[in-house]
């Protein structure tokens, strides 16, 4: 599954959940109007479908946690080749500016390298741009899995 399938599919399944969540918490608040039976078998019903939804989702936040991995893997080597193109464009103004270039030179050997970092700059906010989804994404079904019990709350670091 690419990327894009995956983190459609994700999201598909947290919207499910929610609307079985939301489900839930109004057949709760028509206690009063119908009786408790019905009211527990509809609330029953939406918890097994939530609880589904939750084994399903399970399953592919692990590959959501990977995409993320892989996307910050992806921008730290870019972000080195990025470097190493800057090392060598910031040389070249520093020889511009002591004179050892001239300015003609400068720019024939500097158009290059000014592309390449340009280039790695839009490969930088591509990859961000993506991996906010991803973390968007995760962080919406974390919170709802926290907010519903799904999950226990991370122990705070402790302080060194």
């Amino acid at each position: 599954m690419d990327r894009q399938a995956l983190l459609t599919d994700f999201n598909a399944k947290v919207d499910l959940f929610a609307k079985f969540q939301g489900y839930i918490e109004k057949a709760k608040s028509q206690q009063g109007r119908f009786s408790s039976r019905v009211v527990e078998k509809v609330i029953a019903d939406n918890e097994a479908k939530r609880e589904e939804v939750v084994g399903e989702i399970m399953l592919v936040s692990g590959d959501m946690d990977q995409v993320i991995l892989e996307l910050s893997a992806d921008k730290d080597a870019v972000l080195k080749t990025r470097a190493s193109s800057a090392f060598e464009l910031e040389e070249l103004e520093l020889r511009l500016a002591i004179g050892d270039l001239e300015p003609e030179e400068f720019e024939t050997l500097a158009a290059d390298l000014k592309e390449a970092v340009a280039e790695v700059d839009g490969k930088v906010a591509t990859i961000d741009a993506e991996l906010g989804e991803f973390e968007s994404s995760l962080a919406r079904w974390m919170e709802f899995a926290l907010e519903h019990g799904l999950l226990a709350e991370p122990e705070p670091e402790p302080e060194p």
